[in-house]
């Protein structure tokens, strides 16, 4: 209990140091200032967006919380111009009506939606003074449903999502190496377990028919706060790994063979992510080329038929997962192939509307 109040004392001492080092620090010439407004949401999305700015030349200032900085979300991205300051942001609640953050060139959050003591608000609630900066300030907005303007960016192109509003798919993670299938098929998932989110109750399932048949040379990886509820009989194929730093989830990742994305059309709150947002299920698929399973509904959606194993009915989760254990090398070497190709499409056209926005309006 020392320890931690130890502790607890020291990031806030920490905090409020680094706070007034960002305030009275020179805003450096042609610099953009990245704010990651929440606490413990959206930090994967943060390394493609400082990456790309510091590509184009700009000085890239990053607010996040200490606790982001914990879990190493921008350990993938290293160069001398960029500058972290690890503070809760919501210190700068009336200092960003502040005379300096006009100087910077852009002001980017990396989301609009602030979820704060268990309540949802806009940054421009939340912010005093953020109105006056509109015209400086670009946002992420994760979920459609709760509004948009023209400097709103979206991470996919959604079912209602405006015309007017810009397509970025965010998945930066650093060089990744190409993997290669392992004997005993590793299958992963990464995130909460609510069934908003995705339905385990398909894999329970499924994992019940492949042991019934005597399929055994496989286990599956659980990256996340909670502990699935796994039946006995079947338990000893599942690996909890409990809540991670980025830097062991990339490496959980990276040694596993296919993503679950345990999506269901049969969820109302599922149909979220054709209609109104995405999911960090992709980012991570995309930003590791690693192949996934995946229900019809979404594969169509995500134009990823040929780059994943797709089942449609959710009986064939089971099928899928099958499929994927008795895939061979070679089959799986090309279905990376055309994953891969399908990423490269992807990044062009984000790296090209990033341009439209932000490349042709340097100092």
């Amino acid at each position: 209990m020392l320890t931690y109040f130890l502790s607890s004392k020291f990031i806030k001492y920490k905090e409020h140091l680094m706070y007034h080092i960002f305030r009275y620090s020179k805003v450096r010439k042609n610099s953009v200032l990245v704010i990651e407004p929440n606490a413990e949401s959206h930090g994967e999305v943060l390394p493609y967006f400082v990456k790309y700015f510091l590509s184009r030349k700009y000085n890239v200032d990053v607010i996040c919380s200490s606790f982001l900085n914990y879990l190493q979300c921008l350990d993938a991205v290293k160069d001398r111009r960029l500058h972290k300051y690890t503070f809760s942001p919501m210190r700068c609640k009336k200092f960003i009506k502040s005379e300096k953050l006009k100087e910077y060139k852009y002001i980017f959050f990396n989301s609009c939606i602030i979820y704060y003591e268990e309540k949802k608000y806009s940054i421009f609630d939340m912010f005093e003074g953020a109105d006056k900066l509109r015209d400086k300030i670009y946002y992420v907005q994760h979920h459609l449903d709760l509004g948009v303007d023209s400097h709103a960016i979206a991470l996919a192109k959604t079912k209602n999502l405006p015309e007017y509003v810009t397509v970025v798919n965010s998945h930066y993670f650093g060089k990744i190496k190409p993997h290669k299938k392992n004997k005993y098929t590793n299958f992963i998932f990464v995130g909460a377990l609510e069934k908003q989110r995705r339905d385990c109750s398909l894999l329970i399932d499924a994992v019940n028919k492949l042991t019934e048949e005597g399929i055994t040379n496989f286990h599956i990886t659980h990256i996340g706060r909670e502990t699935l509820d796994v039946p006995e009989n079947i338990k000893s194929y599942f690996s909890p790994k409990g809540y991670l730093r980025w830097k062991e989830t990339f490496k959980q990742v990276q040694n596993s063979d296919f993503y679950l994305m345990l999506l269901n059309p049969e969820i109302s709150e599922h149909k979220r992510y054709i209609d109104d947002g995405t999911s960090g299920s992709f980012q991570i698929v995309y930003g590791f080329v690693k192949p996934c399973i995946i229900q019809k509904t979404f594969s169509d959606a995500y134009d990823m038929n040929d780059c994943s194993i797709v089942y449609n009915s959710n009986e064939n989760l089971y099928n899928a997962m099958k499929e994927a254990i008795n895939m061979s090398q070679k089959d799986y070497d090309s279905l990376c192939e055309n994953l891969k190709n399908h990423i490269s499409k992807i990044e062009k056209i984000s790296d090209d509307n990033m341009d439209k926005i932000f490349k042709g309006r340097q100092l």
